[in-house]
């Protein structure tokens, strides 16, 4: 479907982000057309066909106009792809540890790690930087765990994955990938594998319905029982040693080495149990239970007012962009910037005249709601371009980023040329925002530029690399593509061209970057807008 969103509005998807809120547009969809008629070999008129049609499947929190057409959010939250179908799920994001219990209809992030007996449960994907111990994790989708897990259950409609779990109950209807030991686990899965070279079952019952693949199965220690289980059909994969003792249940039966087995596959086949050299393990995504019964997610036009994201010179020439994609009139729209990340093209949201506080008055109200409170948090990015100051917003009681404390931080890293008033702007709304709030920060001397040349039909674009006449060479292959984005090249653009002329020195000479996406012959349904990022 992404290779026929229209060329002129194929940027749009990677500039405006995946957040939404209720009533935003989604994507935009060209009905299929009749094609030309034909001609028999004989002369007789062959009638035109129509074009294939593109289906777009309405996930969570999304709904359709009359016309099923244009795709609009009903909610805050993320917008996610996933092939043709689109969701759009609420997130929370946890800024530090756990310190109570989570029920949230959405998407969890826990940047610190869940210590204690407390509970999370969401109807989508949970997230955890750190660590899990004692803890119970309920989850409509995947739950990832990037540290230690220990003492816990994890329950998940979708996948699990984790670097290592002990003594834990983990159970999921897609994959279990734990990077690292399983030990005195009690698991239940699809496919359960341990990876890389400490990819270790030892202790505890493991099940799965497809696959079972570790490095190594069983321990050297006869007191420790080791127990795996594969249904009918499936197989058991040693990559390394499977030590005698360990009960292996195949299908019906059932098989307790002797000795120690290397390197092999074992698989459960209805003649009985034969085995092979070892296999690689196969991971496959299992979309949760709520991704398919998307017909209990649909919403009916609820009374949301429409708006779209655009980038756009002026607030002008985001109103008759708006007006194309929204299909009203551009005199009855309005419009306010809510990034100027992009200087020369800034982000502006485009809706019907007075529109705007009534979207803003359900931002603060489902903030007010939306599980416990979350403080504001700031980073800075220092770019080619300028220093940019990120802003994370609070929610429900949570305190809010202030600038004092951002000019205090600024200060104290030595900072230079910094727009204090910029400074005070962003924090004055509970929205999360990027603005540009002083020049670069030099730690060395920047050198050298990129030149973009247009054909005069605007099918070709060309780059030069031209080095510094002193100094190191700064640029990089992601400033050919601003400066390509500042010409206004978005189609066609061969990052792996740009990536070679960088490692091959091809400098001072035109490299042919881009190319324009000729129009096709047949006259297919189209997505002509989309925003969001794929799952």
């Amino acid at each position: 479907m992404e290779e026929q969103i229209a060329t002129h509005l194929a940027w749009e998807i990677e500039a405006l982000g995946d957040d939404a809120i209720p009533g935003q547009l989604l994507a935009v969809k060209k009905p299929p057309a009749l094609g030309k008629p034909g001609l028999t070999v004989t002369g007789e008129k062959l009638l035109p066909q129509l074009g294939e049609d593109i289906p777009v499947i309405l996930g969570m929190n999304v709904y359709a106009s009359e016309d099923g057409l244009r795709i609009y959010s009903a909610s805050f939250g993320k917008i996610r792809w996933q092939g043709n179908r689109v969701d759009v799920q609420r997130v929370i994001q946890i800024t530090k540890d756990v310190e109570e219990n989570i029920d949230f209809d959405g998407e969890v992030k826990v940047s610190g790690s869940v210590q204690g007996k407390f509970k999370i449960h969401a109807t989508a994907d949970v997230t955890i930087a750190g660590s899990v111990a004692d803890a119970e994790i309920d989850s409509g989708g995947t739950v990832e765990i990037k540290q230690e897990l220990r003492n816990a259950t994890i329950i998940a409609q979708e996948n699990i994955k984790s670097c290592s779990a002990k003594e834990s109950s983990l159970e999921a209807k897609g994959y279990i990938l734990i990077e690292g030991a399983l030990l005195g686990c009690k698991v239940n899965g699809e496919r359960v594998i341990c990876s890389g070279r400490k990819g270790i079952i030892a202790g505890g019952v493991v099940c799965a319905k497809k696959e079972i693949n570790a490095m190594t199965i069983g321990s050297e220690r006869t007191s420790i029982q080791t127990e795996v289980k594969i249904q009918q059909g499936g197989n058991i994969s040693i990559h390394g040693i499977l030590y005698p003792k360990v009960k292996m249940i195949l299908g019906r039966r059932t098989m307790i080495p002797k000795r120690k087995l290397k390197r092999l596959t074992i698989k459960a086949e209805l003649s009985g149990m034969t085995t092979t050299e070892y296999q690689e393990p196969k991971i496959e995504f299992t979309p949760s239970a709520s991704q398919q019964d998307t017909h209990k997610q649909k919403v009916k036009h609820p009374q949301f007012s429409p708006s779209v994201i655009v980038q756009a010179a002026s607030l002008e020439e985001g109103k008759r962009k708006g007006a194309e994609l929204l299909g009203l009139p551009a005199e009855g729209l309005d419009g306010e910037i809510i990034s100027n990340e992009y200087s020369n093209r800034p982000i502006l949201r485009i809706f019907p005249q007075g529109a705007s506080e009534h979207w803003k008055k359900e931002w603060n109200e489902i903030n007010d709601i939306d599980g416990p409170p979350v403080d504001g948090c700031f980073k800075f990015e220092n770019r080619e371009d300028g220093l940019y100051l990120h802003i994370t917003s609070s929610s429900g009681s949570g305190k809010k980023v202030s600038p004092e404390n951002i000019i205090l931080a600024a200060q104290q890293q030595g900072f230079i040329g910094i727009d204090s008033s910029k400074i005070i702007a962003a924090c004055k709304t509970n929205v999360p925002t990027t603005v540009k709030i002083g020049i670069m920060q030099l730690t060395q001397e920047i050198g050298g530029k990129v030149k973009i040349d247009i054909s005069e039909d605007k099918l070709k674009a060309y780059f030069t690399i031209i080095p510094p006449q002193k100094g190191n060479l700064m640029l990089g292959p992601e400033d050919v593509l601003s400066a390509l984005k500042r010409k206004g090249v978005m189609v066609g653009i061969k990052e792996d061209v740009i990536v070679a002329a960088f490692k091959d020195k091809q400098f001072e000479k035109p490299i042919l970057v881009a190319e324009a996406i000729l129009p096709p012959m047949s006259q297919k349904a189209q997505i002509t807008y989309r925003i969001g990022s794929a799952k």
